[in-house]
């Protein structure tokens, strides 16, 4: 095992625009807004890190999902995919930037020749119905399988994460990136994800203002996940 991390923050340098998002046009709620980011005075946890800190980023994408059923709260997340044709991969974790209410369930890697040509996962329920086929987080992917082509297409397929949520506690909470560690051929590297949900649950409308256009992001704000809008 390699004791060198080559670490890959794929959105270091802050965005000088706004970020490119999945938006859902949502009506007000700044009550119940001011409930959960009170709930949240212990702010929230930075689970890769030690001392604490928190990678403060605007996401350069925010997902929504439909309101919650207060039965099954859970929702999912997919990463951007990794891509190493050839090589011989193995996740090591998944460590995600999220609101104390918000409670990890489980993580695991869709290889390419089950990636059903779909380009990316996640949204209400875990596991992601999209991808019927998949294996354990950390088992070891051959170069074989990161090599494999289909017949109709020469470029291969990269490597997928579906990491599932569920809301434990009150009724809106939110996930602002995954840092995810994984080894290539042996050596060890790191990528941040900056990609980020907002999860709420039924009768929680999950909106904003029709002129609000930083809503989501303002509810990441108030999670203490994201700088200011």
């Amino acid at each position: 095992m390699s004791t060198d991390t080559a670490v890959e923050i794929e959105s270091a340098t802050e965005p000088t625009a706004r970020p490119a998002r999945r938006r859902r046009r949502w009506a007000a709620l700044g009550a119940t807004l001011a409930v959960a980011a009170a709930a949240v005075t212990a702010g929230a946890w930075w689970h890769a890190r030690g001392d604490g800190s928190l990678p403060h980023r605007h996401p350069v994408a925010i997902f929504g999902v439909p309101p919650l059923d207060p039965t099954n709260t859970s929702f999912s997340l997919g990463t951007p995919n990794l891509a190493y044709p050839g090589k011989r991969v193995q996740i090591v974790s998944v460590q995600p930037l999220m609101s104390p209410n918000i409670e990890l369930i489980a993580a695991y890697a869709v290889w390419p020749r089950d990636s059903m040509n779909r380009t990316s996962s996640g949204g209400f329920g875990f596991p992601d119905p999209g991808y019927p086929r998949h294996h354990p987080l950390t088992e070891v992917i051959p170069a074989a399988e990161t090599s494999y082509v289909r017949p109709d297409n020469p470029t291969p397929i990269d490597i997928r994460i579906t990491i599932g949520f569920r809301v434990r506690s009150g009724d809106i909470g939110a996930v602002n990136g995954v840092l995810v560690t994984y080894k290539v051929n042996g050596d060890t590297h790191q990528k941040f994800f900056a990609h980020a949900v907002v999860a709420c649950v039924k009768p929680n409308p999950c909106r904003g203002p029709d002129d609000d256009r930083h809503w989501d992001e303002e509810v990441l704000y108030n999670l203490g996940l994201a700088p200011k809008p």
